[in-house]
């Protein structure tokens, strides 16, 4: 936007609304030098931390190079008044200090002591900055306690150790970060993000552009979120060990809605396009675009999904969210959409295109996987509708008939809705599609009345949850089904019928090879159900 240039003085003030106080600032328009306290100069403002001051001018900060020895800057410690910046931009700020905590334009905007007032910065810019500290390092705060930042940016590089970001080092509760941005080159080690590298504050209309470089719980926009994050957006490529995402490292309880990642994406273990593990919290109008690699536990959109931790009961959740970028992983548990699941009921309305996507340089089915033209079709306004279905998932007498291999990829997309119910009408033969399975089914019923399923071919030695359905859901019933001449091989829960049973189970025989390393059946590899009946498999 617009600058608006002021004389250097105590002339400029502000007021919201009729009735809302006036807040005056001093105008600052010179960097000042290495010892300054005027608190009419940049540098000076660490004398009055407390006040209110504004940018009446663009400032060269190039001289702090030299400042305290090589040092630098000195960072404005507990910052609790406001800085306006006007538009302007500080360019070529340096803070070299390696062996201090709390390294940026601010060591903290925070909350004044009295509760009275908390640091806000707004309309600023810092461009070619070069910063570098050891914990809670940010080129404008190394730490937001309280404070707000509203419509600022910041570019340049920043090297730290742990809490490190290209904004804000960590971002307390009741910190807020609204419509600002970074493009600076990040390198930490722990908890490092393109803007902040730990968040419980808010976050949003926010992005970060530049590549993070960290070991673990690094991410695009934020290394470790515990707090909401909306609307915002992360390009830079990543590189960590642990917990590595495009967007967020770790998302740990906290809801996050309508973002999105494209960068590129490398690490170890759980590794995602947007987020490398969410544990108990909530994903919801997100996507990542960027192609993902690592060893264990890589998915498109998230590396893994877990349950639990201080809040009790909490559960994951990603709705209405998709992934499109390939997806390596050199050892266990990859995915399209998602490499590691411990609910599957976390995975609503989400989805990655099995035809467009590869897994491990093939195109696999994962969790949440759909045919390119189902897909197309779910993508317009993420949503299906199975009477869009009706040649191939036929409608009769409160069921949905299926008597083709199309009829059984096209279940993919209402097969974790339990208000359906299933039934074939012929055998069907997948010998002409291999690698063609389930991964979750949660309908009312499958009811094979009494047709055989042949040549069901599977073949995943690095994935669990292997089988004609992968998982099965609590309220299901399975029955009436012969599944015959199979070949199913996986890593842990393998059987024919199912890798993981909760459903009941009836009338259903299975044969076939069944091949894995833990917990292997030749119809059922972990059961989970009370009631399974007259079935059995011959292996």
């Amino acid at each position: 936007g617009k600058s608006v240039s002021l004389p250097e003085g105590f002339n400029f003030s502000t007021k919201l609304g009729n009735d809302s106080a006036i807040h005056n600032y001093q105008v600052i328009t010179a960097l000042g030098d290495a010892n300054s306290v005027t608190m009419t100069d940049l540098q000076g403002i660490r004398a009055g931390p407390g006040n209110n001051y504004a940018l009446g001018a663009n400032i060269d900060a190039a001289a702090t190079a030299a400042w305290n020895d090589g040092e630098g800057f000195e960072p404005i410690n507990n910052f609790d008044g406001r800085l306006e910046g006007l538009g302007h931009t500080i360019s070529n700020l340096t803070i070299n200090r390696p062996d201090n905590d709390k390294s940026g334009l601010f060591s903290e905007l925070s909350v004044a002591i009295e509760g009275s007032n908390a640091g806000m910065v707004s309309n600023l810019s810092l461009a070619n900055a070069n910063v570098r500290g050891k914990n809670y390092v940010g080129i404008l705060a190394g730490r937001n306690v309280g404070g707000s930042i509203i419509d600022s940016r910041v570019g340049g590089i920043v090297n730290g150790s742990d809490y490190v970001g290209g904004m804000v080092g960590q971002s307390a509760s009741g910190s807020t970060i609204v419509a600002s941005h970074s493009t600076a080159t990040v390198n930490g080690r722990f908890y490092t993000g393109g803007l902040v590298g730990l968040n419980r504050g808010g976050i949003s209309d926010s992005s970060a552009s530049g590549n993070v470089t960290g070991t673990d719980n690094v991410g695009g926009l934020v290394g470790y979120n515990y707090s909401a994050v909306s609307n915002s957006n992360a390009s830079g490529n990543i590189t960590g060990v642990r917990n590595v995402g495009g967007l967020l490292g770790y998302n740990y309880g906290a809801n996050t809605t309508n973002n999105h990642a494209s960068g590129i994406v490398n690490g170890t273990q759980n590794v995602g396009g947007l987020v490398g593990q969410n544990r108990a919290g909530g994903i919801s109008q997100s996507h990542a675009t960027g192609t993902v690699s690592g060893t264990s536990q890589v998915g498109g959109l998230v590396g893994y999904l877990s349950e639990g931790g201080e809040c009790g009961e909490c559960a994951s959740d990603v709705s209405e969210s998709y992934a499109s970028g390939n997806v390596t992983a050199s050892g266990n548990f990859a995915g399209g959409l998602v490499g590691g699941v411990e609910n599957p009921q976390a995975v609503r309305n989400s989805h990655y295109n099995i035809d467009a996507v590869t897994i491990n340089g093939a195109h696999r089915v994962t969790r949440g996987g759909l045919f390119n033209a189902q897909y197309q079709d779910w993508i317009v306004d993420k949503s299906l509708n199975i009477a869009d279905y009706n040649g191939t998932l036929v409608p009769n007498d409160g069921h949905y008939d299926i008597n083709s291999v199309q009829g059984i990829k096209e279940l993919l997309g209402f097969a974790d809705d339990s208000d359906n119910n299933f039934r074939l009408s012929g055998n069907i033969d997948l010998g002409g599609s291999p690698g063609l399975h389930v991964p979750y089914l949660a309908a009312s019923t499958f009811d094979g009345a009494g047709f055989t399923i042949s040549n069901l071919v599977v073949n995943e030695p690095k994935q669990d949850y292997i089988g004609l359905f992968g998982i099965t859901g609590s309220g299901t019933t399975i029955q009436n089904l012969a599944i015959t001449n199979a070949a199913v091989t996986g890593h842990s829960k393998v059987g024919v019928l199912a890798g993981f049973n909760r459903a009941v189970v009836s009338g259903v025989t299975a044969r076939g090879t069944v091949s894995g390393t833990d917990r292997v059946g030749g119809w059922i590899g972990e059961n989970h159900a009370a009631n399974v009946s007259e079935s059995g498999a011959i292996v």
